[in-house]
């Protein structure tokens, strides 16, 4: 798709392709501002307009082309973070006792890992003990949302409708009206 005729359009879509929010995107096109309310009505009306949408989307194929993120390596990562299973990070004793040994753990086993902590406290002894000090070792191992990860793949693959698109499909009109409504 080429640029946008409209020099304005053209800076808003791809400033909302960077990650920008629709208002901020509004502002930095250089859209006038008004009121608050109506401005960022405004900003949500040009997302709905079909031909924004689809350079945004362009944009971004195309960045993610430049940055070699394909649809494949996509999958692979959220396969990864999918695959997490705490069994890849712990051993078992025979007295059913366990503890958490990293140094088996392949490069992409840690990689599931969304957080890794260790707490070590060292505390007096109560009274009428020995008096020696008692030392206690807290390990919190955490892998990221696994739903998440199976739910972006479904959508990707197409087994899942991808519920953001339809949202934001149409909103615009929907404040318009809205708006009109409420100043007759």
């Amino acid at each position: 798709m080429p640029r946008l005729i409209n020099a304005r359009h053209e800076v808003f879509a791809q400033e909302i392709a960077t990650g920008k929010s629709a208002v901020e995107a509004a502002r930095l096109a250089g859209y006038p501002v008004g009121s608050k309310v109506s401005f960022a009505a405004n900003a949500r009306k040009r997302m709905g307009r079909p031909e924004i949408r689809d350079r945004i989307a362009e944009i971004q194929r195309r960045a993610a082309d430049l940055a070699e993120l394909d649809r494949a390596y996509v999958l692979t990562k959220l396969k990864n973070l999918a695959e997490f299973n705490l069994a890849d990070y712990i051993v078992i004793r025979e007295d059913g006792e366990f503890y958490y040994d990293l140094s088996r753990c392949t490069r992409e086993q840690l990689s599931r890992l969304a957080e890794a902590s260790l707490e070590h406290t060292i505390m007096a002894a109560r009274r009428g003990e020995d008096g020696g000090r008692m030392s206690i070792r807290k390990t919190k191992l955490r892998g990221y949302d696994q739903v998440a990860a199976l739910s972006k793949i479904a959508v990707i693959l197409g087994i899942e409708k991808d519920q953001t698109a339809d949202a934001l499909a149409g909103i615009g009109d929907k404040l318009d009206a809205a708006f009109k409504r409420a100043s007759e």
